[in-house]
C-alpha cells in the first residue's frame, strides 16, 4: 500500500491487535478496487473496521466496498 500518512494509535485491546489510520494515496495499486480484488486481508493481514470518506463513515465495510484515493483506512492486525 501507498500511503499518504500513518498514525499508531493506542492497543486496542489486551491480545495483539493494534489500530492503525493510513490514508490511501491515488497512486496505491488498491485504489480504484474492491476489498475482495485487492485481496487486502490476504495480503496485509488486516482488517478495515472502518473506511472515512469525507462526510461518510463506513463501519465494518463489505468485500464488495471500493477503496478511493483520499479514503482514511482504519486497519485492525497485528504488528506483522
Amino acid at each position: 500500500l501507498e500511503i499518504e500518512s500513518l498514525a499508531k494509535l493506542p492497543q486496542l485491546a489486551p491480545w495483539d491487535a493494534t489500530l492503525v489510520q493510513i490514508v490511501l494515496t491515488s497512486d496505491s495499486r488498491v485504489a480504484g478496487q474492491t476489498l475482495e480484488e485487492c485481496k487486502f486481508r490476504t495480503e496485509t493481514g488486516a482488517t478495515i473496521g472502518m473506511i472515512d470518506r469525507g462526510s461518510r463513515r463506513i463501519f465494518a465495510p463489505s468485500r464488495s466496498e471500493r477503496l478511493l484515493p483520499g479514503d482514511e483506512l482504519f486497519l485492525i492486525g497485528t504488528e506483522e
